[in-house]
């Protein structure tokens, strides 16, 4: 497995190819907390919708959401705020197994 650092600069672009090649599968998002916090899940199991960052303005933050969900009635929706660092996990064929946000 392999990981690969995606440039701020380039998240837009690689969310919406992400989107398009993922949209339905089903995923999970879950947050590494601090210390001891372990690790806390938003989201078990149910298909991506999208995945979608800002292109903040002057004095305005960026921030990524993730939509998941297979109805109006049951979606779930994550937003990262400010975020440092966008990376994919790969299998050795290219096959995408995680985004680390």
């Amino acid at each position: 497995m392999r990981t690969k650092e995606i440039p701020a600069q380039a998240w837009p672009p690689f969310f919406n190819d992400f989107t398009l090649l993922h949209q339905g599968e089903c995923v999970n998002v879950e947050t590494l907390g601090r210390g001891d916090a372990g690790v806390t899940s938003h989201v078990r199991h149910q298909p991506l919708v999208g995945i979608a960052t800002t292109h903040p303005g002057p004095g305005a933050g960026e921030w990524i959401e993730i939509v998941a969900g297979d109805s109006a009635k049951t979606h779930a929706t994550h937003s990262v705020p400010n975020p440092a660092h966008v990376r994919i996990a790969e299998e050795d064929n290219g096959q995408a197994v995680a985004v680390q946000i």
